[in-house]
């Protein structure tokens, strides 16, 4: 699972993103300065959801390329 969610998220607190970390086989990313779904930095989210994607469909690609 992928977790991803803006630090200064206001409909959700941190803690309910950060609840993920330890499960197995989950990635969580908390992005700093952005908020719901950390649309603003969506140009730094976008490429860590594809790495993440490609990793999934091929776990031999640990760079996500």
């Amino acid at each position: 699972m992928l977790v991803i969610n803006g630090a200064d998220e206001v409909h959700a607190p941190e803690h309910d993103t950060l609840v993920f970390q330890h499960r197995p086989n989950t990635e969580v990313q908390l992005v700093l300065d952005t908020g719901h779904c950390a649309i603003s930095k969506l140009g730094e989210v976008l490429p860590a959801i594809a790495a993440w994607i490609t990793r999934q469909l091929d776990p031999s690609s640990a760079d996500g390329r």
